[in-house]
């Protein structure tokens, strides 16, 4: 499902939050994340929404590079 919306919206990553998970998502401060990109995919574990921020900003930043460098 996430590669085939990867492709029709041609996009390089895609991010799904767990809402309702472990008292996490909406109406909390805490959240969890399932990141996905064409040949691979990362799990960012229930955290502070601050830390999964940062967490997905520097995931971000390593995709970047990888594909500059590819």
């Amino acid at each position: 499902m996430h590669k085939k919306k990867l492709q029709r919206k041609n996009l390089d990553m895609i991010a799904a939050n767990w809402v309702g998970r472990e008292s996490g998502g909406f109406d909390s401060h805490r959240n969890a994340l399932s990141v996905f990109w064409q040949g691979g995919h990362c799990q960012l574990e229930m955290a502070d929404k601050r830390v999964i921020a940062e967490q997905l900003l520097d995931l971000i930043a390593e995709r970047i590079n990888a594909k500059s460098t590819a």
